[in-house]
């Protein structure tokens, strides 16, 4: 019967799996970090790089390149960014009435606004 003392917990690890699988021979680096360890600072990296506005842009973009052929039309090409500017707009909104960063939400909510706005006036 296991001691109640006893408080193993599993520990989880980076590692190279080709040296820890197939040996130093394929791979020499016998490296390992605990993921308690660097998870912390690399979603804090990631963070930092992937910012709101960027994976905003991002989406547009990939939502431009797999949309069929049918929306070379400028016209749906618009209306396909102004209901994403649309989104955003609400949910730039749902953040400041939550109490996020205030400054920073304002700022990006009167930018994606200003890009509604003109998406609105070139779709005419």
């Amino acid at each position: 019967m296991p001691d109640s003392r006893d408080h193993r917990r599993r520990v989880f690890f980076y590692a190279c799996t080709a040296h820890f699988n197939r040996g130093p021979g394929v791979c020499p680096n016998g490296l390992q970090a605990r993921m308690e360890t660097v998870d912390k600072p690399v979603l804090a990296s990631i963070g930092e790089i992937l910012a709101p506005d960027l994976v905003d842009d991002i989406i547009v973009r990939v939502r431009e390149i797999l949309e069929p052929a049918r929306v070379d039309d400028r016209r749906e090409r618009l209306t396909l960014e102004l209901t994403t500017v649309e989104a955003q707009v609400i949910n730039l909104a749902d953040a400041i009435a939550l109490g996020g960063d205030l400054p920073a939400l304002v700022q990006r909510l009167h930018i994606a606004d200003e890009r509604r706005q003109e998406l609105v006036l070139m779709k005419k």
